[in-house]
C-alpha cells in the first residue's frame, strides 16, 4: 500500500491545478500524520493518485516547498519537513516585501510583542536561559566592527527572551519575523552609536531579568524599541541625504 494509505485522491478540476493538488497532498500529509523526514511518494505515483501530469505535481511540491511543509532534495526525493519556527521566516519576508511595510511599522509591531516578552522572561527565565543572554551580549561585544555577526548575536539575544518566556508561541512569532529584523539591524548598525547604545539596553534587559524585575524588564525593552525606533529613522535620513 502507498503511504496515502486509505485517503481518497481526488481528481481535481483543470482551475489552478497545482494550488488544489498543493492543498491536497498537504490534507494527505498532515490526516496521515507523517512524521519528519518520511518520504513522500514520488512525482509518478502522485500524478497517478491525483490524474494529473508529473508537471503539475511538480509545482504543486515547489508551492508546500515554500510554504515549510516539505524539503526537496534533488535526486533523493521529498520529505516532510520539521514545519518549526523559522517556516514562517520566508513567508513573513514576502508579505513585507508585497505590502510595502515600513520599518517603523515593524518597529511598532515589535514594541506589542516584546515588551511582555521581556516581562514574562524576567518572571520565567531558566538559568541556562539567563546564560544565553550573557553570551549573546559577548558576542556582540565581539562584534563591534562586524556587522553581520553582530546582528546575527542581537538575533540570538532576543529570540533567547522569547524562548525564556516558556511559551512556544512567542519563539514562533519571534522567529516568524527574525529576517525581517536583521535586515533592519544592519541598516541600524550603520548610524552612529547605534551598537553602543544597543548594548547598553541589552545590559539593563539581562539585569531585570537576572533580579526577576518583570516591571524593570518591560521598560528596559520599551526604552529599547524606542531608540531602535530614532535610529531607524536616522538610517533614512542618511540614506535620503547621499541620493543625487
Amino acid at each position: 500500500m502507498s503511504m496515502i494509505g486509505q485517503v481518497t485522491a481526488a481528481r481535481v478540476s483543470r482551475e489552478r491545478l497545482y494550488e488544489q493538488v498543493a492543498l491536497q497532498i498537504q490534507q494527505l500529509i498532515l490526516a496521515e500524520g507523517w512524521p519528519v523526514g518520511s518520504r513522500i511518494p514520488n512525482e509518478r505515483e502522485l500524478g497517478e493518485q491525483f490524474g494529473v501530469s508529473r508537471t503539475v505535481i511538480r509545482e504543486a511540491l515547489k508551492a508546500l516547498s515554500e510554504r515549510g511543509l516539505v524539503v526537496i532534495r534533488p535526486g533523493r526525493g521529498t520529505f516532510v519537513s520539521d514545519l518549526g519556527a523559522g517556516a514562517l521566516r520566508e513567508p513573513m519576508r514576502l508579505f513585507f516585501q508585497r505590502h510595502n511595510v515600513s520599518r517603523e511599522n515593524l518597529v511598532e509591531a515589535r514594541r506589542v510583542l516584546e515588551v511582555e516578552i521581556a516581562g514574562l522572561a524576567a518572571r520565567r527565565a531558566r538559568p541556562e536561559q539567563i546564560e544565553g543572554l550573557k553570551a549573546a551580549i559577548a558576542e556582540m561585544d565581539a562584534r563591534r566592527e562586524d556587522p553581520e555577526g553582530y546582528s546575527r548575536a542581537d538575533q540570538a539575544f532576543h529570540v533567547m527572551l522569547a524562548r525564556a518566556t516558556q511559551n512556544q508561541m512567542f519563539l514562533v512569532l519571534m522567529e516568524s519575523i527574525s529576517g525581517l529584523v536583521h535586515e533592519s539591524r544592519k541598516v541600524i548598525f550603520e548610524v552612529a552609536g547605534a551598537p553602543d547604545r544597543g548594548q547598553a539596553h541589552h545590559r539593563a534587559l539581562l539585569a531585570a531579568v537576572e533580579k526577576r524585575d518583570a516591571a524593570a524588564a518591560r521598560k528596559a525593552m520599551r526604552e529599547h524599541l524606542d531608540q531602535v525606533d530614532r535610529d531607524i529613522r536616522a538610517a533614512g535620513r542618511q540614506d535620503a541625504a547621499q541620493q543625487p
